[in-house]
């Protein structure tokens, strides 16, 4: 016995595709989706490294940790130079142990590294400059916790797969992603590359989640030039502000 259908209503096989088979998100849909997951991927990423930083500190703030107990491993690493760079600079390289601000000397310099109990910047790196050195420190920590482990573990664990994957994410959304509103492809690319994570949000947010249908008439889009130069203005901004917030809260805020 046959199905019996009223005039204008689908047939079995149809309604059956339009249950099983789930419509394709519209394109203002997957670009908002984008924009999302780069906003909460590259947020992620950098609070991650916020967190994971290495502090820099004093033999009095060892001291403390060693009295309270927090102490879980310790070891001498060498080559310990002052991190100039941002986010781009510490993507790929996890072996350099590096500090802010003036915490190591010309040339590098051998250090005591410390890990804690802390969530929170774990990882500790005695300022090569202090008294006493570094051999005699290690020598104190191993004497008065009992013999800790040597394996500190990555200065920088947030490198490799989450960074490299928010990169070319981005990446691939400038070049070949939907055709941007506000600026140029070269426009973002340069203000995406030398301001992260600031130009990668402002992107999300301009190109992606809050796009418009249509550019404003009458207004230009930004071009190469402005986002080479915008980008410079903002990474010297933001390097210029956490000097300014070390110089105000300490050498080891790790930014």
């Amino acid at each position: 016995m046959s199905a019996q259908t009223t005039p204008g209503s689908p047939g079995v096989p149809e309604l059956a595709r339009r249950v099983l088979l789930p419509r394709r998100p519209s394109p203002q849909v997957l670009r908002l989706a984008a924009g999302l997951l780069v906003l909460v991927a590259t947020t992620a990423w950098s609070v991650l490294a916020w967190a994971g930083a290495v502090r820099t500190v004093d033999v009095d703030r060892l001291q403390l940790d060693l009295a309270q107990g927090r102490v879980v491993a310790a070891t001498l690493v060498e080559d310990v130079r002052e991190d100039g760079g941002g986010f781009g600079s510490r993507l790929w390289d996890s072996t350099t142990w590096t500090v802010h601000g003036d915490g190591a000397p010309d040339g590098g310099g051998t250090a005591l590294v410390y890990r804690t109990t802390d969530l929170v910047g774990p990882l500790r790196l005695v300022d090569v400059r202090a008294t006493p050195g570094p051999e005699a420190l290690l020598a104190e920590v191993r004497s008065r916790t009992g013999g800790v482990s040597s394996q500190v573990g990555d200065p920088d664990p947030v490198r490799g797969v989450l960074p490299a994957l928010v990169a070319l994410g981005v990446l691939g959304l400038v070049v070949a992603g939907p055709p941007p509103r506000w600026g140029t492809r070269w426009f973002w690319f340069w203000v995406c590359g030398a301001a992260v994570p600031l130009g990668v949000w402002a992107f999300a947010v301009l190109e992606l989640v809050t796009r418009r249908r249509q550019h404003p008439e009458g207004l230009r889009r930004l071009g190469g030039w402005a986002g080479f130069g915008l980008g410079f203005v903002l990474s010297v901004g933001v390097a210029l502000a956490g000097a300014g917030v070390r110089r105000l809260l300490g050498a080891g805020v790790p930014f």
